[in-house]
């Protein structure tokens, strides 16, 4: 029977050299024992060359799928090699078979740390964290190191020997986990209740929406709300992106406007052209700006400006649009709606009304941290759902879409009758 031997595929790519000899060795079948300053030289004469060593082995690879497709791309021979080809995904269904399977190393986790056993509703929460970090409810995360890493802190951190690991230990170690990584964003959140940064979450304003955007750093990332504005006037040019005249936009937030334009002209240029400037911009943002998951926002902001209607601003959104108004699923979601609701807190005691908009499309992808999940059984905040251009309309504005597209075609005439006037008037 041959050996199995496993190696790292970034271990290897560390070694170049390795590369070659592990080849060779593959494809002669044997082992050479060289001294690798020799190998290129001339062979002394009369000197003692070891006998190559029979060589009967199965080599598998591990990695990361970019080190296969580095190998891949790099190396003809690859292939030749290494034949079978096994994708092994990052998650897994949460089935009752593999929840069960799952809970089962979770309690291997805390025996094995020197804990009595660990609590139900610990577990609970546990594959609650796994699906989190898969962002699906119906998957759950194949990192068992990281699920193992919560298990042990939870453990050290509770200070009790030979007892159960209750859902409170799991609850206060994510505690710890968070103020040790929470820097950046605590300082953003001082940010907005000091208002250096404007956000509101009270109130109601035209043109100003609040969009929620995610930031990775690293090992670890987080959502924050950012303000976006709209002001409409007299021209032909249409929506004009600010972020993208100052090359601040990504290809895909530059998409994302596009498809706006689109959707005013399908809605509102069937009887007369688009007559009207309207400058779209990320408030405060002095980085650049990418992906197109608030082109929902900037789209809210956009007809709140031509309709003269105010938005409500306790309220966030995120959400990509298609151009027949469909709202589409981004990434994400669960960061974005911590990231609102923290911003909530840091400016005062919830209100009842305050919460964020998500997709549909995106309802199977939300697993609420517990301090989140308690306000909205309490109904202190909220998370609602949209299919459309016109359900995001009725809940920033409470009056149909029907009546703020009527709104929005008055202003538009009234552009394209100001600009007709005045090109009569130059003739």
């Amino acid at each position: 029977m041959a050996v199995c031997w496993f190696l790292r595929a970034d271990m290897v790519a560390e070694a170049p050299a390795v590369w070659g000899y592990l080849k060779a060795a593959l494809r002669d079948g044997e082992i050479r024992i060289e001294e690798p300053h020799r190998a290129n030289s001339l062979p002394v004469a009369g000197a003692v060359r070891p006998a190559p060593v029979p060589l009967s082995l199965k080599v598998v690879m591990v990695a990361a799928p970019r080190w296969y497709y580095s190998f891949f791309a790099s190396d003809p021979e690859f292939q030749t090699y290494f034949k079978i080809k096994a994708d092994i995904d990052a998650d897994m269904e949460s089935s009752a078979a593999n929840v069960d399977a799952y809970s089962a190393l979770i309690r291997d986790f805390a025996v094995a740390d020197g804990a009595k056993g660990i609590e139900g509703d610990a577990i609970a929460l546990l594959l609650g964290l796994a699906s989190r970090w898969a962002a699906n409810r119906g998957r759950l995360s194949s990192q068992f190191e990281r699920i193992n890493d919560v298990i042990v802190e939870a453990h050290q951190a509770s200070g009790r020997k030979n007892a159960n690991i209750t859902r409170a230990d799991i609850l206060q170690a994510l505690a710890n986990h968070h103020s040790r990584v929470s820097r950046i964003p605590s300082r953003m959140l001082d940010s907005i209740a000091e208002e250096t940064v404007l956000i509101e979450t009270t109130g109601s304003a035209v043109g100003q929406v609040n969009a929620l955007t995610v930031r990775y750093m690293g090992d670890t990332s987080f959502g924050m709300p950012s303000r976006v504005t709209a002001r409409a006037s007299v021209g032909r040019h249409g929506v004009v992106n600010i972020e993208r005249d100052v090359a601040l936009g990504g290809p895909i937030q530059q998409k994302g406007v596009m498809v706006l334009q689109g959707f005013l002209a399908g809605i509102f240029a069937r009887r007369f052209p688009l007559s009207f400037n309207c400058s779209v911009t990320f408030e405060q943002s002095y980085g650049g700006v990418e992906g197109d998951s608030a082109s929902l926002a900037e789209l809210m902001a956009i007809l709140s400006d031509l309709s003269g209607v105010p938005l409500r601003q306790d309220l966030a959104i995120t959400g990509s649009v298609n151009q027949r108004g469909d709202a589409q699923a981004i990434g994400g979601a669960n960061q974005k709606i911590a990231g609102f609701f923290r911003t909530c807190l840091s400016q005062g005691p919830l209100t009842g009304s305050q919460g964020v908009i998500i997709p549909v499309a995106n309802e199977r992808n939300v697993i609420l941290l517990p301090e989140i999940s308690d306000a909205v059984a309490a109904e202190k905040f909220h998370i609602h759902s949209v299919t459309s251009v016109d359900d995001a309309i009725e809940l920033f504005t409470g009056q149909s879409a029907e009546k703020i597209y009527a709104l929005v075609t008055t202003q538009l005439e009234a552009f394209d009758q100001a600009l007709t006037k005045r090109a009569g008037g130059n003739d």
